[in-house]
Protein backbone atom coordinates (compact mmCIF):
# COMPACT_ATOMS: atom_id res chain seq x y z
CA UNK A 1 0.00 0.00 0.00
CA UNK A 2 2.72 2.46 1.03
CA UNK A 3 4.81 2.03 -2.29
CA UNK A 4 1.88 2.44 -4.55
CA UNK A 5 1.06 5.42 -2.67
CA UNK A 6 4.39 7.26 -2.63
CA UNK A 7 4.80 6.35 -6.59
CA UNK A 8 1.19 8.28 -7.05
CA UNK A 9 2.90 11.34 -5.38
CA UNK A 10 6.57 10.99 -6.51
CA UNK A 11 4.68 10.80 -9.80
CA UNK A 12 2.54 13.88 -9.48
CA UNK A 13 5.28 16.05 -8.48
CA UNK A 14 7.70 14.94 -11.38
CA UNK A 15 4.87 15.64 -14.13
CA UNK A 16 4.00 19.13 -12.34
CA UNK A 17 7.58 19.93 -12.39
CA UNK A 18 8.31 18.71 -15.90
CA UNK A 19 5.21 20.84 -16.82
CA UNK A 20 6.25 23.98 -14.87
CA UNK A 21 9.58 24.01 -16.90
CA UNK A 22 7.76 23.48 -20.56
CA UNK A 23 5.79 26.72 -19.77
CA UNK A 24 8.68 28.79 -18.19
CA UNK A 25 10.83 27.89 -21.42
CA UNK A 26 7.80 28.95 -23.48
CA UNK A 27 7.40 31.64 -21.76
CA UNK A 28 10.63 32.78 -22.49
CA UNK A 29 11.20 32.35 -26.02
CA UNK A 30 8.14 33.87 -26.45
CA UNK A 31 9.43 36.49 -23.62
CA UNK A 32 6.28 36.94 -22.09
CA UNK A 33 2.63 35.86 -22.42
CA UNK A 34 0.89 37.12 -25.47
CA UNK A 35 -1.59 38.76 -23.05
CA UNK A 36 -1.02 39.75 -19.41
CA UNK A 37 -3.96 38.28 -17.62
CA UNK A 38 -2.89 39.19 -13.99
CA UNK A 39 0.59 41.15 -12.33
CA UNK A 40 0.10 39.05 -9.45
CA UNK A 41 2.77 36.40 -10.29
CA UNK A 42 4.30 38.54 -13.14
CA UNK A 43 7.84 37.85 -11.12
CA UNK A 44 7.36 34.15 -10.96
CA UNK A 45 6.69 33.08 -14.31
CA UNK A 46 7.07 28.86 -13.64
CA UNK A 47 4.39 30.40 -10.83
CA UNK A 48 2.64 32.69 -13.44
CA UNK A 49 1.57 30.44 -16.53
CA UNK A 50 -0.59 28.46 -14.49
CA UNK A 51 -2.93 31.79 -14.16
CA UNK A 52 -4.59 32.20 -17.59
CA UNK A 53 -8.03 32.54 -19.07
CA UNK A 54 -10.94 31.87 -16.65
CA UNK A 55 -7.91 32.30 -14.02
CA UNK A 56 -8.89 35.83 -14.10
CA UNK A 57 -12.79 35.27 -13.14
CA UNK A 58 -11.91 32.91 -10.34
CA UNK A 59 -9.69 35.56 -9.12
CA UNK A 60 -12.06 38.12 -9.05
CA UNK A 61 -14.67 36.10 -7.46
CA UNK A 62 -12.72 35.07 -4.67
CA UNK A 63 -11.35 38.89 -4.01
CA UNK A 64 -14.81 40.82 -4.96
CA UNK A 65 -16.91 38.29 -5.09
CA UNK A 66 -20.10 37.76 -7.84
CA UNK A 67 -21.52 40.44 -10.29
CA UNK A 68 -24.61 39.97 -12.94
CA UNK A 69 -25.34 42.38 -15.44
CA UNK A 70 -27.18 41.16 -18.20
CA UNK A 71 -25.84 43.46 -20.78
CA UNK A 72 -21.97 41.33 -20.74
CA UNK A 73 -20.16 38.41 -19.65
CA UNK A 74 -20.62 38.39 -15.87
CA UNK A 75 -18.84 36.61 -13.10
CA UNK A 76 -21.64 34.55 -11.95
CA UNK A 77 -21.01 31.87 -15.04
CA UNK A 78 -18.32 29.85 -12.72
CA UNK A 79 -20.13 28.29 -9.96
CA UNK A 80 -18.80 29.25 -6.25
CA UNK A 81 -17.12 26.79 -4.37
CA UNK A 82 -13.61 27.00 -6.04
CA UNK A 83 -13.45 30.43 -5.81
CA UNK A 84 -15.25 30.37 -1.98
CA UNK A 85 -12.23 28.26 -1.10
CA UNK A 86 -9.56 30.72 -2.96
CA UNK A 87 -10.85 33.15 -0.49
CA UNK A 88 -10.40 30.71 2.49
CA UNK A 89 -6.51 30.14 1.43
CA UNK A 90 -6.35 33.88 1.06
CA UNK A 91 -6.95 34.20 4.66
CA UNK A 92 -3.42 32.63 5.45
CA UNK A 93 -1.58 35.52 3.89
CA UNK A 94 -1.50 34.41 -0.21
CA UNK A 95 -2.93 36.53 -3.15
CA UNK A 96 -5.67 34.97 -4.67
CA UNK A 97 -4.06 33.64 -7.73
CA UNK A 98 -1.46 31.98 -5.59
CA UNK A 99 -4.09 30.74 -3.50
CA UNK A 100 -5.84 29.12 -6.80
CA UNK A 101 -2.34 27.35 -7.57
CA UNK A 102 -1.68 26.14 -4.33
CA UNK A 103 -5.44 24.67 -4.40
CA UNK A 104 -5.59 23.11 -7.19
CA UNK A 105 -2.01 21.36 -6.70
CA UNK A 106 -3.34 19.85 -3.32
CA UNK A 107 -6.79 18.98 -4.96
CA UNK A 108 -4.93 17.27 -8.01
CA UNK A 109 -2.51 15.17 -5.79
CA UNK A 110 -5.40 13.89 -3.60
CA UNK A 111 -7.86 13.24 -7.05
CA UNK A 112 -4.95 10.87 -8.16
CA UNK A 113 -5.07 9.25 -4.66
CA UNK A 114 -8.70 9.04 -5.04
CA UNK A 115 -8.76 7.98 -8.21
CA UNK A 116 -6.36 5.02 -7.82
CA UNK A 117 -8.23 4.02 -4.57
CA UNK A 118 -11.78 3.93 -6.55
CA UNK A 119 -10.38 1.54 -9.71
CA UNK A 120 -8.85 -0.80 -6.98
CA UNK A 121 -12.07 -2.01 -6.63
CA UNK A 122 -13.00 -2.49 -10.04
CA UNK A 123 -9.54 -4.17 -11.20
CA UNK A 124 -6.55 -5.70 -10.54
CA UNK A 125 -3.42 -3.22 -9.36
CA UNK A 126 -1.69 -3.07 -12.64
CA UNK A 127 -4.92 -1.95 -14.49
CA UNK A 128 -5.15 0.49 -12.30
CA UNK A 129 -2.18 2.11 -12.55
CA UNK A 130 -2.07 2.20 -16.89
CA UNK A 131 -5.16 3.97 -15.98
CA UNK A 132 -3.17 6.35 -13.63
CA UNK A 133 -0.94 6.94 -16.20
CA UNK A 134 -3.25 7.86 -18.92
CA UNK A 135 -4.68 10.02 -16.57
CA UNK A 136 -1.62 11.82 -15.42
CA UNK A 137 -0.73 12.49 -19.53
CA UNK A 138 -3.83 12.81 -20.90
CA UNK A 139 -3.32 16.21 -23.27
CA UNK A 140 -5.53 18.66 -21.44
CA UNK A 141 -4.29 16.89 -17.41
CA UNK A 142 -2.61 20.17 -16.71
CA UNK A 143 -5.86 21.59 -15.05
CA UNK A 144 -4.88 18.64 -12.79
CA UNK A 145 -1.81 19.75 -11.64
CA UNK A 146 -1.74 23.51 -10.87
CA UNK A 147 -4.41 25.65 -13.23
CA UNK A 148 -6.43 28.38 -11.29
CA UNK A 149 -9.53 26.38 -12.66
CA UNK A 150 -11.96 24.01 -10.41
CA UNK A 151 -11.35 20.92 -12.52
CA UNK A 152 -9.48 19.58 -9.89
CA UNK A 153 -12.03 20.51 -7.20
CA UNK A 154 -14.59 18.64 -9.12
CA UNK A 155 -12.76 16.08 -10.14
CA UNK A 156 -12.01 15.15 -6.31
CA UNK A 157 -15.62 15.33 -5.48
CA UNK A 158 -16.79 13.01 -7.54
CA UNK A 159 -14.17 10.57 -7.70
CA UNK A 160 -14.94 10.88 -3.77
CA UNK A 161 -18.46 10.34 -4.03
CA UNK A 162 -18.44 7.60 -6.04
CA UNK A 163 -15.95 6.13 -3.69
CA UNK A 164 -17.73 6.56 -0.63
CA UNK A 165 -20.68 5.29 -2.25
CA UNK A 166 -18.71 1.93 -3.03
CA UNK A 167 -17.97 1.18 0.31
CA UNK A 168 -21.44 1.83 1.58
CA UNK A 169 -21.48 5.53 3.29
CA UNK A 170 -24.50 6.99 1.51
CA UNK A 171 -24.55 10.42 3.90
CA UNK A 172 -20.67 11.00 2.84
CA UNK A 173 -21.84 10.41 -0.66
CA UNK A 174 -24.33 12.90 -0.77
CA UNK A 175 -21.94 15.37 1.23
CA UNK A 176 -19.67 15.25 -1.27
CA UNK A 177 -22.17 15.59 -4.42
CA UNK A 178 -23.88 18.48 -2.69
CA UNK A 179 -20.60 20.16 -3.13
CA UNK A 180 -19.65 18.65 -6.97
CA UNK A 181 -22.55 20.02 -8.15
CA UNK A 182 -21.61 23.49 -6.44
CA UNK A 183 -18.33 23.76 -8.54
CA UNK A 184 -19.47 22.58 -12.17
CA UNK A 185 -22.82 23.09 -13.95
CA UNK A 186 -23.00 19.33 -14.70
CA UNK A 187 -24.94 18.27 -11.32
CA UNK A 188 -27.94 16.55 -12.99
CA UNK A 189 -24.65 13.94 -13.98
CA UNK A 190 -23.44 13.72 -10.45
CA UNK A 191 -27.39 13.50 -9.19
CA UNK A 192 -28.12 10.89 -12.05
CA UNK A 193 -25.03 8.47 -11.71
CA UNK A 194 -24.89 8.50 -8.13
CA UNK A 195 -28.48 7.82 -7.44
CA UNK A 196 -28.44 5.06 -10.25
CA UNK A 197 -25.28 3.34 -8.91
CA UNK A 198 -26.57 3.41 -5.70
CA UNK A 199 -29.96 1.50 -6.51
CA UNK A 200 -27.89 -0.66 -8.47
CA UNK A 201 -25.68 -1.91 -5.90
CA UNK A 202 -28.81 -2.13 -3.73
CA UNK A 203 -31.02 -4.00 -6.29
CA UNK A 204 -27.52 -6.26 -7.11
CA UNK A 205 -27.79 -8.07 -3.60
CA UNK A 206 -31.51 -8.66 -3.69
CA UNK A 207 -32.88 -6.05 -1.03
CA UNK A 208 -35.55 -4.05 -0.51
CA UNK A 209 -34.72 -0.66 -1.22
CA UNK A 210 -34.24 1.96 1.97
CA UNK A 211 -34.51 5.72 2.45
CA UNK A 212 -30.75 5.84 2.55
CA UNK A 213 -30.50 4.66 -1.25
CA UNK A 214 -32.13 7.54 -2.47
CA UNK A 215 -30.25 9.93 -0.20
CA UNK A 216 -27.38 10.52 -3.50
CA UNK A 217 -30.83 12.42 -5.32
CA UNK A 218 -30.03 15.49 -2.41
CA UNK A 219 -26.91 16.08 -4.17
CA UNK A 220 -28.41 18.36 -6.18
CA UNK A 221 -28.48 20.50 -3.68
CA UNK A 222 -25.39 21.89 -4.52
CA UNK A 223 -26.96 23.57 -7.49
CA UNK A 224 -29.97 24.55 -6.05
CA UNK A 225 -28.33 26.50 -3.44
CA UNK A 226 -26.21 28.49 -6.08
CA UNK A 227 -29.60 29.01 -7.93
CA UNK A 228 -31.23 30.20 -4.86
CA UNK A 229 -28.39 32.79 -4.23
CA UNK A 230 -28.73 34.13 -7.56
CA UNK A 231 -32.34 34.99 -7.31
CA UNK A 232 -31.81 36.55 -4.15
CA UNK A 233 -28.92 38.66 -4.66
CA UNK A 234 -30.01 39.35 -8.41
CA UNK A 235 -33.41 38.32 -8.97
CA UNK A 236 -32.74 36.04 -11.20
CA UNK A 237 -31.68 31.72 -10.34
CA UNK A 238 -30.64 31.44 -13.81
CA UNK A 239 -27.97 33.64 -14.37
CA UNK A 240 -25.24 31.84 -14.63
CA UNK A 241 -26.87 30.44 -18.19
CA UNK A 242 -28.33 33.99 -19.00
CA UNK A 243 -25.04 35.30 -19.46
CA UNK A 244 -23.38 32.73 -21.45
CA UNK A 245 -25.25 34.58 -24.62
CA UNK A 246 -22.13 36.73 -23.96
CA UNK A 247 -20.12 34.11 -24.46
CA UNK A 248 -22.06 33.15 -27.77
CA UNK A 249 -23.05 30.50 -26.16
CA UNK A 250 -27.32 30.72 -26.11
CA UNK A 251 -28.73 27.58 -25.65
CA UNK A 252 -30.40 26.70 -29.14
CA UNK A 253 -30.45 24.67 -31.79
CA UNK A 254 -27.23 27.17 -33.30
CA UNK A 255 -25.33 26.57 -30.73
CA UNK A 256 -26.29 22.80 -30.20
CA UNK A 257 -25.78 22.04 -34.14
CA UNK A 258 -22.56 24.18 -34.42
CA UNK A 259 -24.08 26.43 -36.74
CA UNK A 260 -22.28 29.38 -35.75
CA UNK A 261 -19.00 27.81 -35.72
CA UNK A 262 -19.28 26.30 -38.65
CA UNK A 263 -20.38 29.30 -40.54
CA UNK A 264 -18.66 31.19 -38.96
CA UNK A 265 -15.18 33.76 -40.32
CA UNK A 266 -12.36 31.63 -37.84
CA UNK A 267 -13.62 28.35 -38.42
CA UNK A 268 -10.48 27.26 -40.46
CA UNK A 269 -8.37 28.68 -37.46
CA UNK A 270 -10.20 26.94 -34.99
CA UNK A 271 -10.62 23.70 -36.67
CA UNK A 272 -7.33 22.08 -35.45
CA UNK A 273 -8.09 22.51 -31.55
CA UNK A 274 -11.82 21.81 -32.36
CA UNK A 275 -10.74 18.26 -33.66
CA UNK A 276 -8.31 17.30 -30.97
CA UNK A 277 -11.13 18.04 -28.23
CA UNK A 278 -13.98 16.46 -30.04
CA UNK A 279 -11.74 13.41 -30.44
CA UNK A 280 -11.00 13.36 -26.63
CA UNK A 281 -14.59 13.54 -25.40
CA UNK A 282 -15.17 11.14 -28.61
CA UNK A 283 -12.90 8.65 -26.31
CA UNK A 284 -15.35 8.80 -23.01
CA UNK A 285 -18.53 8.48 -25.62
CA UNK A 286 -16.65 5.14 -27.18
CA UNK A 287 -16.58 3.96 -23.04
CA UNK A 288 -19.78 3.95 -22.04
CA UNK A 289 -20.46 0.37 -23.62
CA UNK A 290 -17.58 -0.55 -21.45
CA UNK A 291 -18.22 1.14 -18.60
CA UNK A 292 -22.16 -0.01 -18.51
CA UNK A 293 -20.23 -3.64 -18.55
CA UNK A 294 -17.59 -3.45 -16.31
CA UNK A 295 -18.50 -0.67 -13.99
CA UNK A 296 -22.21 -0.73 -13.86
CA UNK A 297 -25.34 1.04 -14.98
CA UNK A 298 -24.53 4.82 -13.23
CA UNK A 299 -21.32 4.79 -14.47
CA UNK A 300 -22.27 4.49 -18.04
CA UNK A 301 -25.30 7.63 -16.99
CA UNK A 302 -22.74 9.19 -15.62
CA UNK A 303 -20.63 9.15 -18.91
CA UNK A 304 -23.69 9.89 -20.91
CA UNK A 305 -24.76 13.21 -19.11
CA UNK A 306 -21.42 14.79 -17.94
CA UNK A 307 -20.06 13.57 -21.24
CA UNK A 308 -23.19 14.94 -23.17
CA UNK A 309 -24.17 18.42 -21.55
CA UNK A 310 -21.37 20.07 -22.72
CA UNK A 311 -20.81 18.48 -25.94
CA UNK A 312 -24.60 19.81 -27.02
CA UNK A 313 -23.73 22.96 -25.25
CA UNK A 314 -20.19 24.12 -26.81
CA UNK A 315 -20.39 26.26 -29.92
CA UNK A 316 -17.11 24.55 -31.34
CA UNK A 317 -15.83 21.82 -28.99
CA UNK A 318 -13.51 23.60 -27.83
CA UNK A 319 -12.69 22.51 -23.57
CA UNK A 320 -14.72 19.11 -24.47
CA UNK A 321 -10.68 17.37 -23.79
CA UNK A 322 -11.04 19.13 -20.25
CA UNK A 323 -13.94 18.44 -19.30
CA UNK A 324 -13.35 14.93 -19.95
CA UNK A 325 -11.28 14.82 -17.20
CA UNK A 326 -14.48 14.90 -15.39
CA UNK A 327 -15.23 11.51 -17.29
CA UNK A 328 -13.15 9.58 -14.75
CA UNK A 329 -14.71 5.92 -15.41
CA UNK A 330 -14.36 6.71 -18.97
CA UNK A 331 -10.94 7.60 -18.49
CA UNK A 332 -10.24 4.71 -16.41
CA UNK A 333 -12.11 1.91 -19.00
CA UNK A 334 -9.68 3.56 -21.58
CA UNK A 335 -7.08 2.73 -19.81
CA UNK A 336 -8.02 -0.79 -19.64
CA UNK A 337 -9.02 -1.22 -23.04
CA UNK A 338 -5.21 0.20 -23.91
CA UNK A 339 -3.51 -3.06 -21.93
CA UNK A 340 -5.71 -5.07 -23.86
CA UNK A 341 -4.92 -3.53 -27.01
CA UNK A 342 -0.66 -3.09 -27.04
CA UNK A 343 -0.52 -1.74 -30.76
CA UNK A 344 -3.12 1.06 -29.49
CA UNK A 345 -1.27 1.76 -26.17
CA UNK A 346 2.21 2.30 -27.84
CA UNK A 347 0.76 5.05 -30.38
CA UNK A 348 -1.19 6.57 -27.35
CA UNK A 349 0.97 6.79 -24.92
CA UNK A 350 3.52 9.16 -27.55
CA UNK A 351 0.77 11.37 -29.02
CA UNK A 352 -0.61 12.18 -25.67
CA UNK A 353 2.41 13.54 -24.17
CA UNK A 354 3.09 15.83 -27.25
CA UNK A 355 -0.33 17.04 -27.24
CA UNK A 356 0.39 17.56 -23.43
CA UNK A 357 3.76 19.39 -24.13
CA UNK A 358 1.62 21.38 -26.61
CA UNK A 359 -1.26 22.38 -25.10
CA UNK A 360 0.94 23.20 -21.79
CA UNK A 361 3.34 25.47 -23.84
CA UNK A 362 0.53 27.67 -25.40
CA UNK A 363 -1.50 27.73 -22.28
CA UNK A 364 1.13 29.42 -20.51
CA UNK A 365 2.18 31.75 -23.16
CA UNK A 366 -1.82 32.81 -23.14
CA UNK A 367 -2.87 31.30 -26.14
CA UNK A 368 -6.59 30.00 -25.88
CA UNK A 369 -6.79 26.23 -25.36
CA UNK A 370 -10.03 24.93 -24.02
Amino acid sequence: MGRPRAELFIRFAAIWVGLAIVGWISLVVEGGPVTRFSDELASWPFLDMWARWDSQWYESIARDGYFFDPTRQSSVAFFPLYPLLMHGVMQLGFGPLASGILLTTALGATGFFLFWKWGNHFAPAHTTRRAGWVLALWPLSFYLYGAVYSDALFFVLVCGAFLSLEKGNHWLTMVLGMLATATRPVGPGVVLGLLVRSLELRLREKKPLRVVDFLPALAGLGLVAYMAYQYFKFGTPTAFVETQTHWNQTPGPRTWFKVNWLMGDRFFERLPRSLMHLGLISICLLMIKRAWTRLGIGYAVYIVVVAGMPLVSSIDFIGLGRYALACFPAVFCFGGWLEEHPKWQRAWFPVSVVLLIVCISKFSIGRYIS
